[in-house]
């Protein structure tokens, strides 16, 4: 198995995977079999200052995971070990290329962030480097490749794979037909980032329609509370896709290689439809500046802010085209560390610090993102006063008691996590205003 070792600099390797599809309708068998690329960030290895190599689990006072003993680990060769430390659920990052790219582009653009933020990263590789996103492109538009399946298919072998992944955890970012392409399979994950590529449809499965919700008999008519992060990029002289949108209207300027919808939707209205029917922002949803910088390539970030709204949506707009003008995407999209940010702070079940880039924990919760609970055996162990009987009748009564102590604890786990589903991750309070952070530094 190939293996590479990133910019980034101490991270515990990049490996290259290839999976067969299950129930692969495409007409070229060929196209069943993908690759993909699968990054770790340090957080779950540790090195040693003195020679750079990272500790194995009899030198760490933390519980670890195999990552398997035939060798195809993808650590680099210098790294000694074949497990990753217990850090909790991490965020599970896709970075998706344009058409007519290759992995390396969003490699180079990303892992030295998903560092900084403690991601696990994936780059999935398109067939003859493109992705059927409804209306681009090249290849696998042609030949309507399931792309969606394929990210499913990642996502359900990692899930099960690695107890730091939780496919409640899964974000995306995306540029250019790799943007078109995590709009597509939005229903995936918690937020998206798509740069340079939107689909002005919003799928009906991501609208806040009206649901019945019952408990213990209590039914009330109400919207499914969790939303999903929109941190959308657009280029304002974007020539090969348009910020006024890309349509078969003839009256309408073209955007690239044949990308056209039935009508022409400006990114602008796309935020603000996204922010009413999918973050159930109220009409009219209100966009404040959360972030501009001035210069050449000014950048202005427009954040939906108001009451009702259960996940950020914001806009940037960038005074450039296509982000394809400069020796490299890194070098002409310059907020890349912002976009892993965005899902860091989505995925941050606590509270965010932002000078130290950390998740800190209320009580009851635990890992690196506040995402896993407190597991006390002291805490779960309830003394029983039990007659003088004998040993027979002892037993059994021990047994039916533990029998209904296991039945309270599930009922408790399950409203547990009934709560934690519908609202301890979306701690976000009426007429809140999202700012992002100021920039920092890419030195």
């Amino acid at each position: 198995m190939n293996q590479t070792e990133s910019s980034a600099g101490d991270g515990c390797g990049l490996e290259i995977r290839h999976i067969e599809l299950d129930d692969c309708s495409a007409s070229n068998p060929r196209d069943c079999l993908r690759e993909y690329h699968l990054y770790f960030p340090s957080i779950l290895c540790q090195t040693d200052p003195d020679d750079g190599l990272v500790k194995g689990a009899a030198d760490l006072d933390a519980s670890t995971r195999s990552l398997g003993s035939d060798g195809a680990t993808g650590v680099p060769a210098d790294i000694e070990t074949t497990e990753f430390l217990d850090v909790g659920t991490l965020p599970l990052v896709f970075a998706v290329h344009c058409f007519g790219c290759s992995s390396a582009v969003m490699e180079g653009a990303f892992v030295p962030y998903a560092n900084d933020y403690n991601s696990v990263l994936v780059v999935p590789v398109g067939i003859e480097n493109s992705f059927n996103a409804r209306h681009c492109c090249g290849y696998a538009l042609e030949k309507s490749i399931d792309d969606v399946s394929f990210f499913e298919h990642i996502i359900r072998d990692l899930s099960g794979e690695f107890s730091f992944v939780r496919e409640d955890s899964v974000y995306a970012v995306g540029w250019s037909n790799g943007g078109f392409m995590v709009f597509e399979a939005a229903a995936l994950f918690r937020a998206i980032s798509p740069i340079s590529g939107y689909l002005s449809e919003t799928a009906s499965e991501l609208k806040k329609e009206e649901k019945v919700f019952c408990v213990d008999g209590v039914c009330v008519k109400a919207k499914n509370p969790a939303g999903r992060g929109l941190f959308m990029h657009q280029g304002t002289n974007d020539k090969l896709v348009r910020p006024t949108g890309c349509c078969s209207d003839p009256d309408k300027p073209k955007c690239c290689c044949g990308i056209e919808a039935d009508t022409c939707v400006p990114s602008k209205e796309v935020a603000v439809r996204w922010a009413i029917d999918v973050n159930s922002c109220l009409e009219p949803s209100q966009f404040v500046t959360s972030f501009a910088e001035d210069g050449e390539r000014g950048i202005t970030c427009l954040t939906a802010s108001g009451t009702g709204c259960v996940s950020n949506t914001t806009l940037c707009l960038h005074n450039t085209g296509h982000f394809n003008d400069m020796h490299s995407f890194s070098d002409a999209f310059s907020m890349c560390g912002e976009v892993l940010q965005f899902f860091a702070q989505d995925a941050c079940d606590g509270t965010w610090l932002d000078d130290e880039k950390t998740c800190e924990c209320d009580e009851g919760k635990t890992g690196v993102f506040c995402l896993d609970d407190i597991k006390s055996l002291s805490s779960s162990i309830i003394k029983l006063d039990l007659p003088e009987i004998g040993a027979e009748e002892r037993a059994d009564s021990v047994g039916h008691s533990a029998s209904a102590l296991l039945l309270v604890a599930g009922m408790l786990i399950f409203v547990l996590a009934f709560r934690n589903r519908w609202s301890g991750r979306n701690k976000k309070s009426d007429d809140v205003r999202y700012e992002l952070v100021p920039r920092r530094s890419r030195n």
